[in-house]
């Protein structure tokens, strides 16, 4: 019975019950925006914060090479660089393989090889097929994944992969493709470094690259597949003397055991920067700091304004929410008479603030999910998960605690006869 009088109650007062819907809509959509620009940054920093908690550096370069006692030589992979820095525990990097192409695709190719803690663990949104799964590492046939191409490649689809200055070519399974406009491990040479998380990553967008394509494989299937002669022109231990040419270059991460020496370090980065073309080198400890500086940045900024806007529109809304129970004080003073109590009428309004906070919630939801579905919001980081969504059931529920304190304190304390008398017609 409580509900069907408050539906009565919210059919009687609908012009002001849809003006406290459109103020607390107000309030989850800010909520909304805040949640998901953090999360988006938070998501791509969890991929590489482990690391970031361990003693090491970071480092983004052109090429790193070996001293010159080794004739200046590129290095290839992170295991090679495992190998010329013996104080190293782990490497997470990246390298270009130079001058690819796909037969049959005129788009120009750039592939890349990627260590094994970014196969693990990128987390990338796929328009087809999947990013690398560990059972790829020991597959005979090389996986890929290629980057947003507008219909040129498919998941599923086996391309063969050549060397444009040799007579190489390998078969690659395609197992992904990439959506576009994605942030992706890499590093641009050609913007200065943030000296945060983002130094690690690169926005792709292939109408912006001009139609080139991001041919990415992993190097621990390269490398499982040295005990088999599998990959031999891509593993240049088996075949030294003929292979596609790979160096390391763009972002990579050094981590260090926590026992390791800043003296120890030190050399190491003097070593690496004879011979080689680094553009920045920092501290994995300064990166992290900066990177959560970066991720609340917005929290930092807004904040003060967020809770302004907030509150303010939190008192409008249970302000608006007492007028109406004032409205209504007639009808509970009724229901009184008819045998209802007071705590029964302070329920009726609070099943009112009930129903106008959840039609509220429900129509941000309905809203945020059409707009992405048609389209409207696909570059928007505004998008409704369970972060965003707990949030809001958090703020509405504060909005009905604080809304059902009106009515309890209006309903108790009067009398029906008083009521009447003073709502007399």
């Amino acid at each position: 019975m409580i509900t069907r009088l408050a539906k009565k109650d919210l059919e009687r007062i609908i012009g002001m019950s849809m003006l406290v819907v459109i103020m607390l809509s107000i309030i989850y959509l800010s909520i909304v925006a805040v949640t998901s620009a953090i999360e988006v940054k938070m998501k791509e920093y969890m991929v590489l914060e482990p690391y970031m908690k361990k003693n090491g550096i970071f480092i983004q370069s052109e090429m790193i090479q070996k001293s010159e006692g080794d004739g200046g030589t590129l290095i290839r992979d992170n295991k090679e660089m495992l190998d010329y820095l013996p104080s190293v525990e782990n490497i997470i990097s990246m390298e270009k393989i130079w001058d690819v192409s796909i037969e049959g695709i005129t788009n120009q190719i750039t592939a890349w090889g990627y260590s094994k803690d970014i196969t693990d663990r990128l987390n990338i949104d796929m328009l087809e097929g999947r990013w690398f799964e560990k059972d790829d590492y020991d597959s005979d046939i090389l996986k890929g994944v290629v980057t947003y191409n507008n219909g040129h490649i498919h998941a599923g689809d086996i391309v063969t992969m050549k060397s444009n200055t040799d007579d190489l070519k390998y078969q690659v399974e395609i197992v992904g493709v990439t959506e576009n406009n994605q942030n992706i491990f890499n590093s641009s040479l050609y913007r200065s470094p943030y000296g945060d998380y983002r130094d690690c990553y690169y926005p792709f967008n292939f109408e912006a690259e001009k139609g080139m394509i991001y041919l990415m494989l992993s190097d621990e299937q390269i490398l499982r597949g040295q005990d088999k002669n599998q990959f031999e022109y891509l593993n240049f231990r088996l075949n030294p003397n003929k292979g596609f040419q790979k160096q390391m270059t763009g972002a990579t991460l050094v981590i260090y055991d926590d026992n390791i020496s800043n003296d120890i370090i030190n050399k190491e980065i003097s070593k690496l920067k004879e011979n080689s073309f680094i553009n920045k080198i920092y501290l994995l400890s300064d990166m992290n700091k900066n990177s959560w500086d970066y991720i609340f940045e917005e929290l930092h900024n807004y904040l003060p304004m967020f809770i302004c806007v907030t509150v303010f529109v939190m008192i409008a809304a249970i302000s608006a929410n007492a007028i109406m129970v004032k409205k209504q004080m007639k009808n509970y003073a009724i229901y009184y008479i008819c045998g209802l109590n007071w705590n029964d009428c302070a329920r009726i309004s609070l099943m009112v603030s009930i129903m106008t906070a959840g039609i509220s919630l429900v129509m941000v939801i309905l809203s945020i999910k059409v707009l992405r579905a048609v389209g409207m919001m696909k570059h928007s980081a505004i998008h409704m998960g369970w972060i965003q969504l707990i949030s809001c059931i958090v703020m509405y529920f504060l909005y009905v605690i604080c809304s059902w304190i009106v009515p309890m304190r209006l309903v108790h304390g009067n009398s029906a006869k008083k009521i009447l008398i003073n709502n007399r017609i």
